[in-house]
């Protein structure tokens, strides 16, 4: 991650300030002041990251649901430090905790409600040797920030909390009211969030939502997500035996897990197209307009160069589409996870009684989860639970 202030998230809340500031004269000279202090306070600003980086919250593993909760309780004194309100933390049906805030003093009876929303889990760091410097610390290197959560998404809710912050130390008041959501569980698919929202939906009460959390164009270029491909994940286990077999006894005549994975896998998506083949995954896409195409055409977006800077082979994907059509506004089927026999240094010749693959499924608009999951385990004759 880039070294970026909070500039950019702070001048979205600017902007929707502005729309109901008009009577404001001062309101240029209080932006002037606002955008110097956040300036002038980059060091403090490193120190809050690599503070809340250093809290493992690896909201996946049981054995960080601690990490996770102490991660809350830092952010409680952090919005409580920044000036918020009503800080609270706040129990969901699962281990990891919602934490909320809240400032509510605008003083334009017009001025809007938004609803700032971000994670403070993160995903697991394995493998741990492909790292260059220790996860959980926050390392600097030509111009990046590097550590687990730097980009995802503790520096992004950060940002937002740190520019709110800074409106009050400068001016005494934000030009809007604002409501902070930070949830645990994110990276877990937010399996409590629904009913954590519907519990607390007068609470919530907003004009809008903005997510902290995302990409932004460039390191030089902000930008403002108009929404996000929906997701469905399953794990696949494929079992061919009761034990694992010696491959010189049992061999060519044993099924092979690996070799079964493999092949339905593979079976999945076109070879030629890079379709995927799973009857129905594509019955309620949404079409691609001209006007989306035309969006996309305005985005500045330079495939040779992300290919170079990520060491990436080659951009491959589904036949007819452009890469931001694909990576925006068309479903995939990818697998992120792959285990099967033995995987230790050397060579062990059994014939593995097991296999397992992880599936993760982006969403188009009009696809839902359930839809999506029932098809997928019907193409692998799997239960639909």
């Amino acid at each position: 991650m880039r070294n970026l202030h909070p500039k950019s998230f702070g001048l979205l809340l600017l902007i929707a300030g502005a729309q109901f500031s008009y009577a404001n004269r001062n309101f240029s000279d209080n932006l002037r002041t606002v955008l110097q202090r956040i300036e002038s306070q980059s060091d403090r600003y490193d120190k809050d990251l690599a503070e809340l980086v250093r809290f493992p919250s690896v909201s996946a593993l049981h054995q960080h649901e601690g990490d996770v909760l102490a991660a809350a309780r830092w952010l409680s004194e952090r919005l409580q430090a920044a000036g918020l309100q009503n800080v609270e933390i706040l129990s969901t049906d699962g281990p990891q905790p919602v934490v909320y805030g809240e400032w509510l003093g605008a003083t334009n009876p017009h001025a809007p409600t938004v609803l700032v929303y971000g994670h403070y889990d993160v995903q697991p760091v394995d493998p741990l040797d492909a790292w260059e410097s220790p996860p959980f610390e926050v390392s600097k290197r030509d111009g990046y920030y590097y550590g687990r959560g730097v980009d995802d998404d503790k520096g992004g809710l950060l940002q937002a909390v740190q520019a709110v912050e800074a409106w009050l130390q400068e001016t005494g008041a934000v030009p809007i009211n604002v409501k902070f959501l930070l949830e645990g569980q994110e990276e877990v698919m937010s399996p409590h969030l629904t009913a954590f929202l519907q519990r607390h939906a007068g609470r919530l009460v907003a004009d809008l939502a903005l997510s902290a959390d995302g990409g932004q164009p460039a390191a030089d270029r902000g930008g403002i997500s108009l929404g996000l491909r929906g997701v469905v994940s399953l794990q696949l286990d494929v079992v061919t035996a009761d034990t694992d077999m010696h491959s010189g006894m049992k061999g060519g005549s044993s099924a092979n897990s690996n070799h079964v994975l493999a092949a339905l896998l593979a079976g999945m998506r076109d070879p030629r197209t890079q379709a995927v083949t799973v009857e129905g995954f594509y019955d309620d896409v949404a079409r691609i307009t001209d006007l989306d195409r035309r969006d996309m055409e305005m985005y500045d977006f330079n495939p040779e160069k992300e290919a170079a800077e990520l060491g990436l082979l080659g951009h491959v994907g589904e036949e007819g589409y452009s890469i931001l059509e694909q990576r925006w506004l068309r479903p995939t089927l990818e697998v992120v996870g792959m285990a099967g026999g033995f995987t230790g240094e050397g060579i062990k010749t059994v014939i593995p009684r097991s296999a397992m693959a992880k599936i993760s499924c982006r969403l188009a608009p009009r696809q839902t989860p359930q839809d999506i999951l029932k098809k997928v385990c019907c193409t692998v004759h799997l239960p639909n639970e």
